[in-house]
């Protein structure tokens, strides 16, 4: 029984994926909550909730910008140099012939692109990782245009 739960477990993480995105902030709002997450809005600014996401990258704390009722970013940040460019890499295997031409390779540890109908979001977005090592940041970003 207990080999059983840690085996469903296990298969349970590794096909996980990312939080889907919508433009909508109670839409938004209400699919992290669906999936179990719990979402708090920051004392010092109301347009900003965070919360910590476990998926197929492993855990990661999200910040979400509304403008208003409207998603304009999520940053993904991790404790992990390499998921944010994995990430990135996942996103640009996925993309059109032509959204493939926006993306800029990952150089000194970041790199960005724009796509369509990912995972993350079903509309427009910009995609930027940044893996600076020299200052421990370690963000996928996630911007809305459309």
């Amino acid at each position: 029984m207990k080999f059983t739960l840690i085996l469903s477990l296990a298969i349970l993480s590794h096909t996980t994926f990312s939080q889907k995105l919508y433009k909508d902030k109670s839409s938004t709002l209400s699919s992290i909550s669906n999936k179990g997450y719990s979402c708090s809005k920051d004392s010092r600014d109301p347009n900003i909730y965070t919360f910590r996401q476990y998926d197929n990258y492993g855990e990661a704390l999200v910040q979400l910008t509304f403008e208003g009722n409207y998603l304009r970013k999520a940053v993904y940040i991790h404790q992990d140099p390499t998921k944010t460019l994995t990430r990135l890499r996942d996103v640009y295997a996925k993309t059109t012939d032509s959204e493939a031409d926006t993306f800029n390779p990952p150089s000194n540890g970041s790199g960005s692109g724009i796509a369509s109908h990912t995972p993350y979001y079903d509309g427009k977005a910009r995609f930027e990782a940044n893996n600076n090592y020299s200052s421990s940041r370690y963000t996928f970003t996630v911007i809305l245009l459309d």
